[in-house]
């Protein structure tokens, strides 16, 4: 245990720490308070994902992300452990969501336009949508915390052991997480983040920063990638499938894997039927 405080302090963890000394009081009673945040996200209707591409999955086939903007029928989930694994990352972001709560941590305050900005009688900043209309982004961040006197964002993570070893060692983020960090960033004026991994198998937590300054790293390759994607809009076309798809293994679980081949680019299954451009 001293160990792992002393590496938590040599690399400027910001919220593990507190999570430690928390549990280490016992098991946590939840307020009725967050027991009625937590209920009100656990029933809230999913926000839709069409007109707008998907800050979470720049690094994904792109042909994927025009279907989603489009609003393309979505094929039931392919397989019962598949449909776990959904269930499974839903209870994860609500029950460390309902910690954070509990703890103090979360910010409340308001989004516009201009970004986040703090306010004593603004709403939990807890699964906030936000938009980045430049880029025709949008994006639901987990949570913003305040981490001593700073407002950060945390993207909740779970792992399978061999992944969240690979991170511990590495300690450096997928490029799609930090393409994904930009667009928070830039939506919502906060400059700095952290991926919040859980072993799904020990429920170990461990953090990993992005400052601004990391996220920078990938921006030449963030505005390419949506440069590429508006390119499609504009022209109402889609790019091709995946090499080898369906057997690709990125392809396993696309919600438009049977009909990606015969898919078209078509606007009638979005209100008004009318590009946002």
């Amino acid at each position: 245990m001293l160990k792992q405080r002393l590496l938590q302090h040599r690399r400027g963890d910001v919220l593990a720490p507190k999570i430690d000394a928390y549990l280490r009081q016992g098991t946590p009673n939840f307020s009725e308070q967050t027991i009625t945040e937590i209920a009100r996200l656990a029933i809230a209707t999913p926000r839709s994902r069409a007109r707008l591409f998907s800050a979470s999955g720049l690094d994904r086939c792109m042909r994927q992300q025009l279907l989603q903007v489009l609003d393309y029928p979505q094929e039931e989930v392919p397989n019962a452990r598949l449909a776990n694994v959904f269930f499974d990352g839903n209870w994860r972001h609500l029950r460390w969501q309902a910690l954070f709560l509990e703890m103090g941590l979360v910010a409340r305050g308001k989004m516009s336009a201009d970004g986040f900005a703090e306010s004593e009688d603004g709403e939990w900043m807890l699964e906030v949508g936000v938009t980045l209309p430049s880029h025709m982004l949008r994006g639901t961040v987990d949570s913003i915390l305040v981490l001593d006197g700073e407002p950060w964002i945390v993207d909740i993570k779970g792992a399978n052991p061999r992944t969240f070893s690979g991170v511990k060692a590495d300690q450096s983020p997928y490029r799609a997480y930090q393409m994904q960090m930009l667009a928070y960033m830039k939506a919502t004026g906060v400059p700095r983040a952290l991926l919040f991994y859980e072993d799904k198998a020990s429920q170990e937590y461990h953090e990993v920063r992005i400052t601004l300054a990391d996220a920078q790293q990938q921006e030449a390759q963030f505005e390419g990638r949506v440069a590429a994607l508006r390119h499609y809009w504009e022209q109402q076309a889609l790019p091709d499938p995946l090499p080898q798809a369906p057997a690709n293994p990125d392809c396993r679980s696309c919600p438009f894997q049977i009909d990606c081949a015969s898919a078209t680019f078509t606007t009638k299954y979005i209100d008004g039927g009318e590009l946002p451009l």
